[in-house]
């Protein structure tokens, strides 16, 4: 799966700035070493890498009806569960598909 484009406007900018993310990061994540997995509602959830100070972002996205493109809904730092699922799924992975 290619992440062509992310859509922000200013509901999702706020929402996410309420878990202190700001859009930076969660391009970061998208565009780094990263996980994605079936979420509810037909959305996706993204575990990313922030880089350089490696944080992990979870970001939940919709797809649009373009290919590649997703809609932010929401993002947070990675619980310790969210971690783990990154550590354990992304280890030896360097690609950013999948």
């Amino acid at each position: 799966m290619k992440i062509r484009r992310l859509v922000f406007d200013e509901h999702n900018r706020r929402h996410i700035a309420r878990h202190g993310i700001e859009e930076i990061e969660v391009r970061s994540a998208c565009g780094n070493r990263h996980i994605i997995r079936q979420a509810r509602n037909g959305r996706l959830l993204l575990l990313g890498e922030v880089l350089p100070v490696r944080r992990i972002l979870a970001v939940v996205l919709q797809p649009m009806a373009e290919p590649g493109h997703y809609r932010v809904v929401t993002a947070h730092y990675a619980n310790q569960r969210e971690r783990a699922l990154f550590d354990a799924g992304s280890e030896g992975d360097t690609s950013h598909e999948h």
